[in-house]
């Protein structure tokens, strides 16, 4: 996982270079779709989060932290933007709010759609030792 990787770079352990590569792939992957299923129209709500059955759903976590990112990048870009003129600022204001809600909504359909995916191909099969253990459908 990400977090082991990280630890054994920050310690001057061995890490696997083609595991990193696999997931900035994924994620350059997924940021190219959400990217093309922007609308380009003003949605009124981003919908709500994605759900899943298995709280071990790592795409619940991943989607999650792009989400984050996503935003985090959308403000950086318009924060760096000049401000607008008084007259225009509740536009203004606006078109950056609409710019937030399209890329989480774009965002959110993936990930609804990706983690349903992964629910049904592990369903939970029972539970061993207080885990439950997850089976192919």
């Amino acid at each position: 996982n990400v977090a082991s990787e990280l630890r054994a770079r920050e310690s001057g352990g061995e890490f696997d270079p083609a595991w990193v590569e696999r997931k900035l792939v994924r994620l350059m992957q997924t940021l190219d779709e959400v990217l093309g299923a922007l609308p380009g129209r003003p949605v009124s709500s981003a919908g709500p989060r994605p759900t899943c059955r298995s709280e071990r759903n790592p795409m619940r976590v991943y989607f999650s932290a792009l989400e984050q990112a996503l935003l985090e990048a959308l403000i950086h870009v318009q924060a760096g933007q000049i401000a607008p003129e008084p007259a225009k600022h509740t536009a203004a204001v606006a078109e950056r709010t609409a710019a937030v809600t399209e890329v989480c909504a774009a965002l959110r359909r993936i990930a609804r759609r990706e983690i349903a995916t992964l629910d049904q191909i592990c369903k939970p099969r029972g539970r061993q030792r207080g885990r439950t253990r997850l089976t192919r459908a």
